[in-house]
């Protein structure tokens, strides 16, 4: 198992699952020895005697390589699974501690369909930064059994599947700082250039359509009128927004700043309209 994987390995039994099925999320947690009987959760409640369910968590250690990864691995998992997998997004994290939200994805397949999957897996397993778990029921079907796979050990690590309740916190909002909002140039600078071996250089035609509404009021105002991403970044738009998030995000962020300086400028001389200037794009 890769060195930084391990501190959170060993703190493994102390998180909590999170899988998002119809819009909501659906909680679990595992225990290493189980006490008395427990409540199926109802991520697994629904399904049926002959399932298997895997899950994929992404943990590179660099943040944009892994960002990409988790971005281009569901398009994976819809291409080479087989029909009916049901893909959902997962997420992994510790209870009100920062910085502990991983993501990945969330799957079920048929029992004969195991080797297929197990191969599909397997390869991931060895040559990208997931960890990858199988999660196999009991006879009666009323227990659910986590198991981590470790290629580098040639073992697995068994859990028993209990339920748990939804966090006090959303570990979305505790692990908003350095995820994929920027609060400078400077940060959504360095994002892009860490981006950059991913890119080749191509010519884009520009959008040359007009919006009616800004032009009018430019005109009515006399104002200046002013677009974000402004022209000096305009013809890479179309590129970007093919991106993952946070690189998506950090290109938009460095044309609000762009702007903002631009309006700093214009506004001493006239009124400033600014078309698309909004966290629209940064956030979404």
């Amino acid at each position: 198992m890769a060195r930084h994987l391990k501190p959170l390995v060993q703190r493994w039994s102390s998180r909590v699952f999170s899988v998002e099925l119809d819009g909501a999320p659906l909680y679990f947690g595992i225990r290493e020895k189980l006490r008395g009987a427990t409540v199926l959760p109802a991520v697994f409640s629904r399904l049926q005697k002959e399932d298997r369910c895997y899950s994929l968590l992404v943990c590179s250690r660099d943040r944009i390589r892994g960002d990409r990864f988790h971005w281009e691995l569901r398009d994976k998992l819809l291409k080479d699974l087989p029909p009916g997998s049901d893909v959902a997004t997962m997420s992994s994290f510790l209870p009100d501690e920062k910085g502990s939200l991983v993501k990945g994805y969330f799957f079920k397949s048929r029992a004969e369909n195991s080797p297929l999957i197990d191969g599909i897996l397997s390869d991931l397993e060895h040559t990208d930064p997931v960890l990858v778990c199988s999660y196999s029921q009991s006879e009666d079907g009323q227990q659910w059994t986590q198991s981590l796979w470790s290629h580098a050990e040639k073992k697995q690590m068994k859990f028993y599947v209990v339920p748990s309740e939804a966090p006090k916190h959303h570990p979305s909002a505790l692990n908003m700082i350095n995820s994929d909002v920027f609060y400078s140039l400077d940060e959504a600078c360095d994002v892009l250039k860490k981006c950059l071996m991913f890119f080749f250089y191509c010519n884009f035609i520009a959008n040359k359509g007009k919006t009616t509404l800004t032009e009018s009021l430019r005109d009515s105002l006399g104002a200046t009128l002013l677009r974000s991403p402004p022209q000096c970044l305009s013809t890479w738009r179309a590129r970007f927004d093919r991106e993952p998030p946070i690189i998506r995000r950090a290109f938009y962020a460095v044309g609000n700043y762009i702007t903002a300086e631009q309006i700093c400028q214009e506004s001493a001389k006239s009124p400033v309209i600014v078309d698309r200037y909004n966290s629209k794009r940064c956030c979404g």
